[in-house]
């Protein structure tokens, strides 16, 4: 689970590439924090504070994150993203019980652009005010954030004698600081800690953001200096270095440069000076109902280029039709990383979805060969580009990278039923092709012709929201997946319910069982029930417990295996 911050979470909606849309079967969604973030939203609105982390059709929470990010991003006056979040929402959730408040929404929004639209028909000059890109704001500076402690411990049960397998306490803190005063700056500081109480080996301190950020600065729409959140476009997450905006027309120019962050390192503040990277692109934000960015990219290690290449991501909303696009073109291997279309249509209470996408996995990358087998077998083992390139051609290396990356083909079909403002239906039809032997047959002609493996995937996902009038939500999540190397069923249910006083509980039970066709026919199959609480106490600090038991039984072995897992938290808001 990725937990970002809260501009991070309006990049992750905004960029087709990293968007929900195309995703889904696999819920990743984590209610308890969503919930958490809504809690501190409502108590307080200076304090805007959301926890969001990576969500995917098919979970309950991602109605109320796409509702609370549209206020978001109103009350960090980006009014045309909280338009294009507003009319998703609609368009999405047509019986939601936030309907009438989104549409009064978009009527304030589309007033507050009027007077400068008839302005403008009107052939009058812009005001001062609007041609001005530096604000003077007077006020005190302003100071949010918060902290995190959390406790794991785990212990395998059976077979005897058991073991503790962890006990660790960890420390998160996020930290946001504004200025009240003169041009719009602020500064953002995550970081966390880890003490592993079984061997200090796994001791671990990361900083994630360490970044002083300024926003419409003379002309400058935004800049950022120091460790910051990648633009999605990239193969790492975190960058150390320098992130500038300007307006240009219609459009964004964004230009990032600085080196990768190695999350695996064991000095939280060592800078990867034998790597580096260039990124520029354009971007647009409902323009013509198109929100997106085209890009350009390319990473070094040392003076040897490893990545360049080039593309485009974003979607055409209009009414109730969204497109979706996404597009990576390697330069220097010149081929396709990724190629995607989605698309989703709602009309009424059902809302139709479908997909197409090419995709390698990992991205075409020259590092990609130090995972070769002929390098990995090596005495002494070959672990950084520069060795590898003392015995090996670019050429021979591009190879090797070709060799470890492997090409996919997705389809996905989606149908959605909001049967009421109750009861919600998703049924889900997935294929996956892996090394398809044939692209353009697999496009353009039906039946499919065979790739060297394949797996399905069905599904069903229900949605119950207070059917018992007790302030509820409960889901339930049915998938089948029969694929060449094994089948996979799963079924994933959850129950949460939220007093009146904040306090949230909740139920959680999981059932896998995979049949490998390979290696015997063996069998796993794993049980997890599990449970949730959350107590809010003063000043919106919280606290909360949750645990699963899980049960695991190999027809290899007679022995079943089974695992207690427990985490105990605290949580902080300033």
């Amino acid at each position: 689970m990725i937990k970002r911050n809260l501009i991070y979470s309006i990049i992750f909606f905004l960029l087709a590439g990293c968007s929900w849309g195309p995703s889904f079967f696999h819920s990743r969604a984590n209610s308890d924090e969503l919930a958490a973030g809504i809690n501190y939203f409502q108590q307080s609105n200076k304090t805007v504070f959301l926890h969001l982390i990576e969500t995917r059709i098919g979970s309950p929470e991602i109605e109320d994150a796409l509702w609370y990010l549209a206020l978001i991003s109103e009350k960090l006056d980006k009014p045309n993203i909280a338009r294009q979040k507003i009319k998703l929402f609609i368009r999405s959730y047509p019986s939601s019980s936030h309907k009438k408040a989104a549409e009064g929404k978009i009527a304030f929004l589309d007033g507050l652009q009027a007077p400068h639209n008839l302005k403008e028909k009107a052939g009058g000059e812009k005001k001062e005010s609007q041609l001005k890109r530096s604000p003077t704001r007077t006020g005190s500076d302003k100071i949010s954030g918060s902290f995190v402690t959390e406790y794991l411990y785990d212990e395998q049960l059976s077979p005897s004698p058991s073991i503790n397998t962890q006990s660790r306490l960890s420390e998160f803190l996020d930290f946001r600081w504004r200025k009240g005063s003169g041009p719009d700056l602020r500064f953002n500081f995550s970081g966390m800690n880890a003490n592993d109480f079984l061997t200090s080996r796994n001791n671990r301190t990361r900083l994630s953001k360490f970044f002083l950020e300024g926003n419409n600065v003379d002309w400058f729409s935004n800049f950022r200096i120091g460790r910051q959140p990648s633009s999605g476009s990239t193969l790492f997450n975190r960058f150390d270095g320098l992130s500038f905006s300007l307006p240009v027309f219609l459009v964004t120019w964004t230009n990032n440069l600085g080196v990768p962050v190695n999350i695996f390192a064991t000095d939280p503040l060592a800078i990867e000076s034998n790597r580096k990277f260039y990124e520029t692109y354009l971007s647009v934000v409902d323009f013509g109902h198109i929100t997106g960015k085209v890009y350009f990219t390319q990473e070094y290690f040392q003076d040897f280029s490893t990545r360049k290449a080039m593309g485009l991501n974003g979607f055409w909303m209009y009414d109730t039709l969204n497109i979706t696009t996404l597009l990576d073109r390697d330069i220097d291997f010149n081929k396709f990383n990724d190629g995607m279309v989605n698309f989703d249509y709602t009309h009424s209470v059902f809302r139709y979805s479908g997909l197409v996408e090419y995709r390698r996995n990992p991205f075409l990358d020259y590092g990609n060969a130090l995972a070769d087998p002929w390098v990995v077998t090596q005495t002494p083992p070959i672990t950084s580009l520069d060795v590898l390139q003392q015995i090996k051609t670019r050429e021979e290396i591009m190879q090797l990278a070709l060799n470890n990356s492997q090409p996919t083909l997705d389809y996905s079909l989606g149908l959605s039923v909001e049967l009421s403002s109750i009861w919600r239906v998703d049924f889900r039809y997935g294929e996956t092709f892996y090394n398809p032997t044939d692209l353009s047959s697999h496009i353009l002609t039906l039946p499919l012709t065979p790739a060297e493996k394949t797996t399905k995937r069905y599904s069903i996902f229900i949605l119950e929201r207070n059917f018992l009038n007790l302030n509820e939500i409960a889901s339930t999540l049915f998938l089948y997946s029969p694929g060449t190397d094994s089948t996979n069923t799963s079924i994933v249910a959850n129950l949460l319910k939220v007093w009146p006083n904040g306090f949230q509980g909740g139920l959680r039970f999981r059932y896998e069982n995979t049949e490998f066709n390979l290696s015997g026919g063996n069998t796993l199959t794993r049980i997890v029930p599990g449970f949730m609480v959350r107590y809010p106490l003063k000043n919106g600090v919280e606290a909360g417990i949750e645990a699963d038991y899980t049960m695991e039984q190999n027809n290899a072995s007679p022995d079943m295996t089974s695992t207690i897992q427990t985490r105990a938290s605290l949580s902080a808001p300033f």
